[in-house]
């Protein structure tokens, strides 16, 4: 990814994106989930849910995010239905 397509996905992705708009190394608020409710219940089990505070480790396949220290791989379909607000890192 070049440093400008990085850039307008950044303007892009404020102030609510979703979550595969996020780069690596990112931190982000989860705002919504918007997948099907038997995916947002897992999600929500496993900590991803309104209010969580989650970091982008990885983006090469899916999305590699770190949640309340733990490590939880996500596709990318999964990823699109969950709306963040980016934080500063």
């Amino acid at each position: 990814m070049t440093p400008s397509r990085a850039m307008s996905d950044v303007q892009l992705c404020a102030p609510s994106c979703t979550l595969d708009a996020c780069l690596a190394g990112e931190r982000a608020t989860v705002r919504q989930l918007q997948c099907a409710k038997a995916d947002a219940m897992r999600l929500r089990t496993l900590g991803v849910y309104e209010g969580a505070k989650v970091g982008i480790v990885d983006r090469r396949n899916g999305v590699l995010l770190d949640v309340c220290g733990s490590r939880l791989a996500l596709d990318a379909t999964m990823a699109r239905e969950i709306v963040v607000d980016p934080n500063a890192a």
